[in-house]
């Protein structure tokens, strides 16, 4: 099947790249192998369904590869495609935007070696912009949706106007295709048996340091996969939703896979790296929330379970503190759920409420840490600094209640108004409450580039661009301040130190310190002295 894209010099019909995460990391975190390496997990699903709709297609792992954006740029010429799809979407809600930056100059390098080449772009943030996305001359199209149909209808049709959710250029104007479509579960489990793994670099990708404290030399093989798509939550910081619900337009809601394919691509991606009890398959759930929907998850769990592979699992999923049952802890672990991550966010129910998370109190996180504890499986605690209401001493309150929780690895975060969530919403509306005395020649958010602000990269957490929001009573680089010395502080604090060395011992205990409890550099910090 031909794609009116490909030339008859083409013989490519989709070349999908994955960016590089250039300059998102501190460089000692980097010279450390701190980041984990994700497998681009949309991107082979994007292929899979390519290709079983009869249309050839390569993946340029540009990440792996440690490509630059020229770099990258002159390699996707080369192959000829017919059409270039760039997933813009990492593995976890906000690494999406600081990926723009190497976006937009892989598209104007590839337009200077040759103008025709067409670019269509998918993924959180230019489904969260795409007016914008394509103004900037980041991309010829932008896909809402779930995508999948979008690159379809690209390679079976010249005809833009009616390709699902599809946004394109016209006489200098952004212009709004088809509506977009998004898979129910019939059709996903239909369309989507498992991922193009065959395309990928199985054998290159690593976990996250914490995933693997029980042995932090054993970091590979690692596999991501989603079992559904969609949260039902709307929480004003994050954007997990923007592809999906048109700015609102659309009510949010999980598509489930079936619990059966889930587990046999799970099976199949352990039985290609070989692994066992001893040399576990490091495997990442990327649902914005796993343990929500008690019979899918528990399905999985079971199927896991009843084929004898939990043991060679290490596996870790998103939960939330009202999400969580006790009584389906034991076979989560059972199934190799080594890990659940907690969004708890701010020590402060006043500061929740203010931001859409305040179904639970104090008194309930203590008791969910515990029973999940109490259970063999560890806890990543996630914490954001900065929300709209904070000040100093909620700030204060969300650290304490991070030392009082004692989960095995806390995540302490800036607030960003990451494009597509309620913050960005507000910023760009007015509406987003400011500090007294706020200079309003200073940029509010990264993309601010006309007040200094750094562009797309500034939404990195961990980069040395990083720009965060104020609050109504806190500068922005009071809060970056606050949160990059209280990750310092907990990383370095003898009774952590100690808790980590009694579970994992004393050579983890060392090794974490060493790759956490690092002051990065921050231009925001430099230029506030």
């Amino acid at each position: 099947m031909a794609s009116p894209h490909t030339s008859p010099n083409k013989s490519l019909d989709l070349l999908l790249v994955h960016p590089s995460f250039t300059n998102v990391y501190q460089q000692a975190q980097e010279a450390m192998d701190y980041p984990a390496l994700e497998p681009p997990y949309r991107a082979a699903l994007t292929a899979e369904f390519v290709r079983n709709n009869g249309y050839s297609v390569e993946i340029l792992e540009s990440n792996v590869l440690g490509l630059s954006a020229e770099e990258s740029a002159k390699r996707a010429h080369e192959t000829k495609p017919g059409l270039i799809q760039i997933e813009v979407h990492g593995n976890h809600p906000s690494a999406s935007s600081q990926l723009m930056d190497w976006v937009t100059t892989f598209n104007r390098t590839l337009k200077e070696l040759d103008a025709g080449h067409k670019v269509l772009l998918t993924g959180t943030h230019p489904a969260a912009l795409p007016q914008r996305t394509l103004l900037e001359n980041s991309g010829d199209y932008v896909g809402r949706g779930d995508g999948f149909h979008t690159t379809l209808g690209l390679l079976q049709s010249g005809n833009v106007e009616k390709v699902p959710g599809l946004w394109y250029m016209r006489d200098g104007q952004a212009m709004q295709g088809a509506p977009m479509k998004l898979l129910e579960p019939g059709e996903l489990n239909a369309s989507f048996k498992r991922a193009a793994w065959d395309l990928l670099p199985i054998k290159d990708y690593r976990a996250h340091d914490w995933h693997c404290l029980e042995d932090l030399d054993q970091r590979q093989p690692y596999m991501s996969i989603y079992t559904g798509f969609g949260c039902f939550f709307n929480c004003d910081f994050c954007c997990i939703n923007a592809p999906f619900n048109e700015g609102g337009l659309v009510k949010n809601k999980i598509r489930n896979r079936d619990p059966k394919l889930v587990v046999d691509e799970i099976e199949e991606v352990a039985r290609m790296h070989g692994a066992t009890p001893q040399r576990r398959l490091n495997l990442k759930i990327i649902d914005e929330m796993f343990v929500f929907d008690q019979r899918h998850y528990t399905a999985i769990a079971r199927e896991i379970i009843g084929r004898g592979l939990g043991d060679s699992l290490n596996t870790w999923a998103y939960a939330r503190v009202d999400t969580v049952k006790e009584g389906n802890l034991e076979i989560l672990k059972r199934a190799g759920f080594n890990w659940l991550a907690l969004g708890i966010e701010s020590g402060s129910k006043h500061v929740r409420d203010g931001v859409d998370k305040g179904r639970f109190v104090e008194s309930d996180m203590m008791k969910v840490v515990k029973a999940i504890q109490d259970h063999g499986i560890y806890i990543v605690g996630n914490y954001i600094f900065g929300l709209p209401d904070d000040n100093q001493e909620t700030m204060q309150q969300t650290y304490d209640l991070a030392v009082e929780l004692k989960c095995e690895r806390p995540n302490f975060y800036s607030a960003m108004a990451y494009p597509g969530s309620g913050l960005h919403r507000m910023a760009t509306e007015g509406k987003y409450p400011l500090p007294q005395g706020w200079d309003n020649s200073r940029p509010l958010l990264p993309e601010d580039t006309h007040k200094g602000g750094p562009g797309w990269i500034g939404y990195s957490q961990h980069g040395y661009n990083t720009l965060n929001l104020p609050t109504a009573h806190l500068l922005p680089e009071q809060v970056l301040a606050y949160r990059d010395s209280a990750m310092v502080k907990y990383f370095s604090d003898p009774a952590y130190l100690a808790r980590v060395a009694s579970q994992f011992g004393d050579h983890t205990a060392r090794k974490f310190k060493e790759m956490n409890a690092i002051t990065p550099k921050r231009k925001l910090l430099e230029c506030a002295k």
